[in-house]
């Protein structure tokens, strides 16, 4: 992660005292923990204003993952960044107690197959194991889903989707079931927190678009809605491409993507990243 913008070290140095955060190396795996997750994207917003000052203040914001939405809750003003580092400190540290429970969980990353599809092979796959659970966990595009569940039931998974018709490529992403009803534990622990938290909850002032339902919250959104979508952020897939057609309905033209790893890089989506999401599931 870059160091040089003031903010940045700002942010780092909060961490720090904060939480007891050492992110002093300049990358920052945003993938596999909240707390790594609100501090990239954090780091990645302010990238993003120093890059392009003249779009950031009429710009709304769609997060991914549980860090970037406690993120971009910072970014618009509806919580401190103390106060979302401490959230996602509670939930990076509920996360690591169900990953040493021995209830083994996975997340992969499937491209190559339709929403129908998918959804046929996650129930195949759930019903394969007793007590197994297999779903759709993530929406990044027509084709490209996270799918999370049980160990058994992913691997079930794994094995239908290569014995299918058609080529699909699988990765895996993370060894917790994210954005699942898994994650149910973690998510009741997060919302203790929350509800301590309610009372210095402001309104947003720059909209955010919720991926829990892919919903847009304007600026002046009640905090207690904001408060609702908060307690479902770990529990609900990620509506990731539904929320970037709402936003192409919606008028948005110019997207950037704030990637807060190694460069830190804040480019245009690409025309035809874009007609990936405007296209249905028929295309």
């Amino acid at each position: 992660m870059s160091l040089e913008l003031p903010a940045v070290k700002d942010l780092v140095q909060k961490a720090k005292s904060v939480v007891g955060c050492s992110t002093t190396t300049q990358t920052v795996n945003v993938h596999n923990s909240p707390l790594n997750g609100f501090i990239g994207s954090l780091a990645g917003l302010e990238k993003f204003k120093n890059n392009r000052p003249q779009v950031c203040g009429a710009a709304s914001i769609v997060p991914v993952g549980p860090g970037g939405t406690l993120a971009a809750f910072c970014a618009a003003g509806v919580m401190t960044v103390e106060d979302g580092l401490r959230l996602a400190k509670v939930a990076e540290e509920a996360a690591a107690e169900l990953a040493s429970s021995g209830k083994k969980q996975r997340t992969i990353c499937v491209t190559g197959f339709k929403n129908a599809l998918v959804s046929t092979l996650c129930k195949q796959a759930a019903a394969k194991e007793d007590g197994g659970a297999c779903s759709i966990a993530a929406f990044i595009s027509r084709d490209t889903f996270f799918v999370s569940g049980t160990e058994p039931a992913i691997s079930s998974f794994e094995k239908l989707a290569k014995a299918s018709s058609g080529h699909c490529e699988v990765s895996t992403k993370g060894d917790l079931g994210f954005c699942s009803s898994l994650m149910q534990t973690v998510q009741e622990k997060l919302n203790e927190s929350l509800d301590a938290l309610l009372h210095n909850l402001k309104p947003p002032t720059t909209a955010v678009w919720m991926t829990t339902e892919a919903k847009i919250l304007r600026p002046g959104a009640d905090p207690a809605e904001i408060l609702g979508v908060l307690k479902r952020l770990l529990t609900s897939p990620l509506l990731y491409d539904q929320c970037m057609k709402a936003a192409l309905k919606d008028g948005v033209r110019e997207f950037y993507h704030c990637n807060a790893t190694q460069k830190m890089v804040v480019e245009n989506i690409s025309d035809e990243i874009l007609e990936r999401h405007r296209c249905d599931d028929e295309c």
